[in-house]
């Protein structure tokens, strides 16, 4: 059976297509995997995936922790080469763990070699949120930016900060699932899972006055909350984009 690792990796991305994972999740696992893929060719070691063995993963690892590089863009900035962080390399060995699982079901390999790999320690952070100073002047930076946009902006800050959701549920939120009148919303969240967040007075008038005079006549088929001056559901690129503007 030939179980090359380039090979299965594409099997392992139509699997989580099939599965209903987002696509993000899905081109974070594939970029993942290419990444440990180009290095054991690199290191001379077989790239079949039957030939993987633990110790083989540890010395990733081990390089991960110690040669691992991460680049950070800032605007106007260059980009900015760090170390890469225990939450980045614990990131690799989730999705080493996920593949090989994987293999492991589909009967692709005999010997999982992650189960002899305990995850690496992150360090326990508590992050701290925005105080409402910090959110008056997100808000208050919204006005360098086209009429239209600052609605929609300064909806999406005051939604983010009222509700707690990510990024990805917020984008994900549709008209349907939105229930201005009586101030609560239903996101999905991570495994499919559904749940009401509620709104404050502040948020329920943002985004009354995003759907009356920012929020452009949306694209067929396309029901989100919030969408670009096109019509289309906006990406998570756009808000970071937005927001590392206003920072």
């Amino acid at each position: 059976m030939n179980t090359s690792l380039d090979k299965l990796i594409n099997g392992f991305k139509l699997s989580n297509e099939a599965a209903g994972l987002s696509p993000r999740t899905t081109q974070w696992y594939d970029r993942i995997l290419k990444s440990f893929l180009k290095w054991l060719k690199q290191q001379g070691h077989p790239i079949e995936a039957d030939k993987i063995t633990a110790p083989m993963i540890r010395e990733y690892i081990t390089t991960l922790q110690t040669k691992g590089k991460r680049y950070v863009e800032r605007p106007f900035h260059p980009k900015e080469e760090r170390p890469m962080s225990p939450c980045s390399v614990r990131g690799h060995c989730s999705s080493l763990s996920a593949f090989f699982n994987w293999a492991e079901r589909e009967e692709l390999i005999t010997e999982n070699p992650m189960r002899k790999i305990p995850k690496p320690k992150v360090p326990k952070l508590l992050l701290a949120g925005f105080s409402q100073t910090e959110v008056q002047a997100l808000i208050k930076a919204c006005a360098s930016l086209p009429e239209d946009t600052a609605l929609r902006e300064k909806a999406i800050i005051l939604f983010l900060v009222d509700t707690g959701v990510r990024i990805s549920e917020l984008l994900s939120l549709t008209t349907d699932n939105l229930k201005l009148e009586e101030g609560r919303a239903l996101v999905m969240g991570k495994g499919a899972k559904e749940r009401y967040v509620f709104l404050g007075k502040a948020t329920k008038k943002a985004l009354w006055k995003y759907f009356s005079f920012g929020r452009p006549e949306p694209a067929p088929n396309v029901n989100r909350v919030f969408i670009t001056r096109s019509g289309r559901p906006l990406r998570y690129r756009n808000v970071s984009t937005y927001l590392r503007q206003l920072i």
